[in-house]
């Protein structure tokens, strides 16, 4: 039996309600995390639907062996977390959502991505460190394209980003 928040349609036998924890369709919830949220940010949301401690989300995607367990050596998932919405059962674990949320992202940076990022000459890492730049320059996704030209050509030619959103950082 799967632990967690079942509907139980009215007038159920008890064998019908066994059968309907034996099959463990538990109650998913939807949670949505925008894009260009720092982490503190998706942990208050979390916080405020009651899902998770925000201290301990935030220890745990700073924990250098836990993130170890995604194959990264980096010092905080910020930036590794991709903004989405989620379907969240009640109970699921601080580590399990921030799991969920790292699992996003390699679906979303498929080959192909990841192939353009080698031509581009950048890391995954860099890439996602310039990609919140840019999101965080404007929020208009008519101007992103605009911004993130200008970026990369600073940056083909050397040249500092001098981005403002960084002094946030």
């Amino acid at each position: 039996l799967r632990a967690g928040e079942y509907y139980i349609p009215p007038r159920q036998t008890p064998l019908q309600i066994l059968r309907l924890l034996e099959e463990g369709e538990v109650i998913l919830h939807p949670v949505t995390l925008p894009e260009g949220l720092r982490s503190s940010e998706v942990a208050g949301i979390l916080a405020a639907g009651g899902w998770i401690d925000p201290a301990i989300f935030l220890n745990l995607i700073r924990d250098r062996e836990f993130i170890r367990t995604f194959g990264l050596n980096q010092e905080s998932l910020e930036g590794y977390l991709f903004p989405d919405t989620y379907l969240i059962p009640w109970g699921m674990s601080a580590g399990d959502i921030a799991g969920m949320m790292r699992a996003r992202l390699d679906e979303i940076f498929d080959e192909g991505m990841r192939g353009r990022i080698e031509e581009l000459g950048l890391t995954f890492h860099e890439t996602l460190t310039l990609a919140s730049i840019i999101q965080a320059e404007t929020r208009l996704p008519d101007e992103l394209p605009l911004v993130s030209a200008v970026y990369h050509n600073r940056l083909r030619r050397g040249m500092r980003l001098e981005a403002d959103p960084t002094v946030a950082y």
